[in-house]
C-alpha cells in the first residue's frame, strides 16, 4: 500500500508560541521574528510551514547568553572610548 500516512507528532507542554516567547522576552514578536531569520533567537521548532514553538526551558539560558554579550559589548565599547581618549590627549600632547 503506497498511501500516504499521516503522523502525529507530540508537543511538549512547555511550548510557546512566537507572541508567547516575545512577551517573556519582552520583545516584540517583529524582532523576534527579525531574529530568527538571522539566526539570532533562542532554539525553535518550526511545526509545518508557519508554526513556530520555543521551549520554555530553553528562553532563561537565551537571555542569560544575551545579559553576558551585552556586558561584553559595553566592556569593548567602554575600553574604546577610554583608548580613543588617551589616543586624542597624547596626539594634543605632541601637537603643543
Amino acid at each position: 500500500m503506497g498511501g500516504a500516512s499521516s503522523q502525529s507528532i507530540s508537543v511538549p507542554d512547555e511550548t510557546l508560541t512566537t507572541k508567547q516567547a516575545a512577551q517573556f522576552l519582552h520583545l516584540s514578536p517583529t524582532t523576534l521574528e527579525t531574529w530568527r531569520s538571522r539566526k539570532e533567537a533562542p532554539r525553535f521548532v518550526r511545526v509545518g510551514r508557519r508554526r513556530v514553538l520555543y521551549l520554555k526551558t530553553d528562553l532563561p539560558a537565551f537571555l542569560h547568553k544575551s545579559v553576558a554579550l551585552v556586558r561584553d559589548m559595553r566592556g569593548a565599547l567602554a575600553m574604546r572610548d577610554i583608548l580613543t581618549g588617551w589616543s586624542r590627549a597624547v596626539r594634543r600632547h605632541k601637537d603643543s
